[in-house]
């Protein structure tokens, strides 16, 4: 979903706000796999201790306690939110210009932009074994649908100012700077987490505080 709403409270001054709401999961993982197997398991607990055919010491049921955690981790995973998925964007942005007097054909504005905190993976734990089986454990451990390991908001701010005019009948200049991070914010944000403990074990630093000067001729 998104929604941009564009006003102007007073001459000269644009004020707008943008935002958009977007939540990615995933879905249908494995599905066909474990659909046969959830058809088949009744068979394979009924002749558990046979063996072959290719492989005379191998039981059947060995060969399916085997898959039991990745199994139970497919089911876990479907319908988690994606990894560093954000499910918020919000942006905001003012411009005033000037039309009047010594600094006529300047502006002045700043932008905020704010995203909400992601997943960043999902915490190890006891679930219940969805896939029965003489011998199989009654809990496995795997990453569990219903531990998300949350990250942390970001946002940055924004400022820039510019003057624009026209050089001739045919020509327009305009002149603009753009400050970017304004507060130069360098905390770390966590990308990825350890599913055992939840501590973050991948970072990315933010760009430190940066100035863009633009120079345009339009004809």
């Amino acid at each position: 979903y998104e929604a941009e709403i564009v006003a102007n409270p007073v001459r000269n001054w644009r004020l707008s706000l943008s935002g958009a709401k977007a939540q990615a999961t995933a879905a249908n993982i494995g599905r066909s796999w474990v659909n046969f197997i959830n058809e088949r398991a009744s068979v394979w607990a009924a002749n558990s201790t046979l063996t072959g055919p290719d492989n005379g010491t191998t039981s059947i049921a060995t060969n399916y306690l085997s898959i039991i955690q990745t199994l139970n981790q497919m089911k876990q995973a479907d319908g988690q939110r994606v990894e560093n998925g954000r499910d918020w964007r919000i942006n905001v942005v003012s411009r005033y210009a000037f039309t009047e007097g010594p600094v006529r054909g300047s502006f002045v504005g700043a932008g905020y932009r704010y995203r909400s905190a992601p997943v960043l993976g999902y915490l190890a734990k006891m679930v219940p074994n969805e896939f029965k089986l003489p011998g199989a454990p009654a809990e496995v451990l795997v990453p569990s649908r219903d531990a998300p390991i949350k990250g942390e908001v970001v946002s940055e701010t924004e400022l820039f100012l510019g003057y624009s005019r026209r050089l001739g009948s045919k020509v327009s200049w305009r002149i603009q700077l753009n400050i970017r991070n304004l507060f130069d914010d360098q905390d770390p944000v966590a990308q990825r987490a350890n599913i055992t403990t939840g501590a973050t074990t991948i970072y990315t630093i933010p760009d430190p505080r940066s100035f863009v000067l633009t120079n345009t001729f339009s004809f």
